[in-house]
Parts: C-alpha cells; sequence; structure tokens
C-alpha cells in the first residue's frame, strides 16, 4: 500500500460532498493529531466528513458531523416533532435579537405567527400545529433587518 491520506470533506446538505483539503499522513495514523479549519463555511448547516485514502486500497469514510455556521448571528437549530402535533423549534443566537416566528403553507398563506426575543444561546420553542391540516409547512425565522431563514416540516 501506498502512503496514506486524510481528506476533509463538506457538504451543504449531508449527501453531496466535495473535497476541502488533503492532508498527507505522517507515518502510523495513530500516533498524530491532525486538524484543519475551514476559513470559508457555508451558511446555515455545514455537515464534515473525513475521508481516509490509501493507494491500493479502498477509502473508508469517518461518521458525519454537522456544524451550524451562524452567519446572521442566529439561525434554526434542531426543528423536530415532540409529540403528536407539537415542534420543538431550537433557535440559536449570538446576540440580542427579536424575531417573528412565523408559520405558513407553500402558497405563502402564514397561519401562526410569534414574537421571540433572543439573548446569546439556544432557545427552545414549542409550537401546536393541531389546528392545521395534513401537509408541508415551512417555520420561518424574520429579523427586523429581513434576514429570513426557513425549514419546513411534514405534520401528518
Amino acid at each position: 500500500t501506498g502512503p496514506a491520506s486524510f481528506i476533509v470533506e463538506r457538504s451543504g446538505d449531508g449527501g453531496s460532498f466535495k473535497d476541502l483539503v488533503s492532508l498527507a499522513a505522517d507515518g502510523d495514523l495513530n500516533e498524530h493529531g491532525y486538524s484543519w479549519t475551514d476559513e470559508h463555511p457555508l451558511t446555515g448547516k455545514n455537515f464534515y466528513r473525513i475521508k481516509v485514502s490509501e493507494s491500493g486500497e479502498a477509502d473508508y469514510y469517518s461518521p458525519i458531523v454537522s456544524v451550524t455556521n451562524i452567519s446572521t448571528g442566529w439561525t434554526i437549530g434542531r426543528l423536530y416533532q415532540a409529540a403528536g402535533s407539537t415542534w420543538n423549534i431550537e433557535i440559536l443566537a449570538d446576540r440580542d435579537i427579536r424575531l417573528q416566528l412565523r408559520i405558513v403553507d407553500a402558497g405563502g398563506r402564514q397561519f401562526m405567527q410569534h414574537t421571540v426575543a433572543l439573548s446569546p444561546s439556544s432557545r427552545l420553542i414549542s409550537v401546536n400545529l393541531s389546528a392545521l391540516a395534513s401537509g408541508q409547512y415551512f417555520v420561518q425565522l424574520v429579523s427586523d433587518l429581513g434576514e429570513v431563514s426557513v425549514r419546513a416540516i411534514q405534520k401528518q
């Protein structure tokens, strides 16, 4: 086998990865620490993995990790169905900010709106969508400056 290399790969969707940098392995792979910093991350969620490549051998991959880049000062972190028709929305912020949280359908019709005041850290907000029919909806966060973050949810 030939010399090994570590290739850092990034994706914006967790599926399509592109090589960012290749680092040559130095001797025994278990004896050295390696590091690299992404100086130009994507806005929002970044998915990373490491491809280990040795000539003459099959490539193998590390587990995928995700990192959220908050370029606007805030973003939607996690969005998940908690129980029944209740959804939890984690909002991350690195400064004090007031946002409008809206639930809209694909046609842009608004069904719900809340004002959210954030301080640096994260905040978990629960919304009950039991009054809405089944279908796809969008969680929108809108700042006073017009910055928007959107994530889709599917209500059963």
